[in-house]
């Protein structure tokens, strides 16, 4: 029987926010599966990280449960994606094409991949959402974000984060951009739904 497998990529900022939600989401989620983490700063970063998923997986005949992708994602015309700095020969943005491109992990009966991007989960006027284009290459389900994406100390509703906070979430929350409710400013905070695409 072939072992399970794990995987979180982050994006690399200054202040680790993207680092400390990959963290705790691979302590609360993972398990005692063996886990993968990889920290990314470029489009070419991303797809080396990609790379270095689907060698684990091979090398370990593992089969992987759960990955969860931890960036940043615009919605906009078609050349928009995940969001990753310039560099390597590229441009910055992973675009559908590039996702489509990407290889194909080993996933196990019942996986998961979640992108924790802002609007990871919508069309908007791209005409495709990226979670869509995930699921439709891996053969996964996956869900994307179907809002802007916030840091919160609380998984369920938004509370600010602070330099010392060691658990944090990535995720939409019902405030600012995503609550249009007219004279609501803040929103009520809570945890919007994901977006899920069947492959």
């Amino acid at each position: 029987m072939p072992n399970e497998l794990c995987f979180a990529i982050y994006y690399k900022v200054p202040d680790r926010a993207f680092e400390r939600a990959a963290a705790t989401w691979v302590a609360q989620e993972c398990g005692n599966r063996p886990v993968l983490t990889e920290v990314v700063a470029t489009e070419a970063d991303f797809k080396r990280a990609w790379d270095a998923v689907a060698l684990r997986a091979r090398t370990a005949n593992a089969r992987v449960v759960l990955g969860q992708v931890f960036s940043h994602s615009s919605k906009g015309g078609d050349s928009t994606g995940l969001e990753f700095k310039p560099g390597g020969g590229d441009d910055g943005t992973l675009t559908q094409a590039e996702i489509q491109s990407l290889p194909v992990l080993p996933w196990a009966a019942g996986g998961r991949l979640i992108l924790s991007g802002c609007n990871s989960g919508l069309t908007g006027t791209r005409g495709w959402a990226p979670a869509g284009a995930f699921a439709k290459r891996q053969g996964v389900p996956t869900v994307g974000m179907a809002g802007y994406g916030y840091f919160s100390t609380d998984k369920d509703k938004y509370v600010e984060i602070k330099p010392a906070d060691t658990t944090i979430y990535l995720w939409a929350y019902k405030r600012g951009k995503n609550d249009s409710y007219v004279g609501n400013l803040f929103g009520s905070g809570g945890r919007m739904a994901g977006v899920e695409f069947q492959p």
